[in-house]
């Protein structure tokens, strides 16, 4: 009866042979699972955040509303650049309706960095009222 061998590592450079049902080798295995269980980690990070604000920026509706809002209004409001992002003039935290066109403003990657910053600044205030 012959004996089958086993392939070798799939690893380039490697010269030792695999474990039985795998196609590694016993060093180069176990990298192989951590990788693994980072990537199921960050896949299910993913999918808890499906359900927030920023899973509503990933759905395809908001990518064909902001592709067609951009067509409309490709320059930005506050400087007259080149737009590169679409706002909700409202923010979403603070009630503002999602997929209202009325509440959308072009706005290139520097006006918007600085209407975050305000918005981040009233909400820190609005906070610390609370508390105190």
């Amino acid at each position: 009866m012959s004996v089958k061998l086993q392939p070798g590592c799939r690893v380039r450079g490697c010269t030792a042979r695999a474990q039985p049902g795998a196609t590694r080798c016993r060093n180069h295995e176990r990298p192989q699972i951590a990788r693994r269980f980072a990537e199921n980690k960050a896949r299910a990070i993913t999918e808890q955040r499906a359900g927030t604000a920023d899973g509503f920026y990933r759905t395809k509706t908001w990518k064909n509303l902001r592709r067609m809002h951009l067509h409309v209004e490709p320059i930005c409001r506050r400087c007259g650049f080149p737009a590169d992002m679409v706002d909700h003039v409202t923010p979403l935290h603070e009630g503002g309706e999602a997929l209202d066109t009325a509440n959308l403003q072009s706005l290139c990657n520097r006006c918007h960095a600085v209407k975050r910053g305000q918005e981040g600044a009233r909400a820190a205030r609005t906070k610390l009222k609370k508390i105190l």
